[in-house]
């Protein structure tokens, strides 16, 4: 076990393949909220800190702040996530056939961490994000906000007045409401109308989504077997 907290968190991140950016946005907390902790080695979270950062990173509260209880790999937690869509990393797509708050999803993945309640994902298509990211691959997503939050200078998902929407790296504007969306091998796109803005909590690479999502099916179906079985 690591002799500091700091130690155990870097445990725990490696274990559960999340940033320390992701896992603060997954405990309901600051975008930093981990950062800060590993900035001070010698730093002794609240119990309420402890408790949730050891939800997002699948531990026990005791484990994270003392060594003791049940670190990385004790707790199988599993979350699934509905793919509500498309999401373009060089040009346009049509977005018509995203379901957001209407319909059922395209698809479902499922990620061996807790997600927020609010999480749902897409589907990259394009190139321009490479080699970050790839066509295919998918990304899990908080709700959409109206505002830039903390997404200015990150990657995030964002939606532009014409209803495009983009995975691109967000840069304030010229002027208020107006953004600079970049990528990684295709043209600047500057002062863009952004209407929303959703954080990106985690990746998932494209050839593990039909193995995943095939996972999640069969989890579903367990369930609803087991629930069946538990009537009669």
């Amino acid at each position: 076990m690591g002799t500091t907290i700091v130690d155990r968190i870097e445990r725990a991140l490696l274990a559960s393949g999340l940033t320390p950016r992701a896992a603060s946005l997954a405990a309901g907390m600051s975008p930093d909220a981990i950062r800060g902790i590993m900035r001070n080695p010698d730093s002794s979270p609240t119990v309420d800190t402890a408790k949730k950062l050891a939800g997002a990173l699948s531990v026990s509260p005791e484990w994270l702040a003392y060594g003791t209880g049940e670190g990385p790999g004790s707790a199988q937690e599993q979350s699934v996530v509905g793919v509500f869509g498309y999401i373009g990393a060089g040009g346009s797509i049509d977005t018509s056939s995203a379901q957001i708050g209407a319909h059922e999803p395209l698809f479902e993945v499922q990620v061996p961490f807790p997600l927020p309640n609010d999480a749902m994902a897409f589907q990259i298509q394009g190139e321009s994000m490479w080699p970050k990211y790839d066509s295919g691959d998918v990304i899990v997503c908080s709700r959409f906000a109206d505002h830039p939050g903390a997404v200015i200078g990150h990657t995030a998902a964002v939606e532009t007045a014409e209803g495009a929407r983009y995975l691109k790296r967000v840069l304030q504007g010229s002027r208020t409401g107006l953004y600079h969306l970049m990528s990684y091998n295709a043209p600047e796109m500057m002062d863009v109308p952004v209407v929303s803005f959703s954080e990106v909590i985690a990746a998932i690479p494209a050839a593990q989504v039909k193995s995943i999502a095939d996972e999640a099916r069969r989890s579903v179906l367990r369930q609803i077997k087991s629930g069946k079985a538990m009537r009669t």
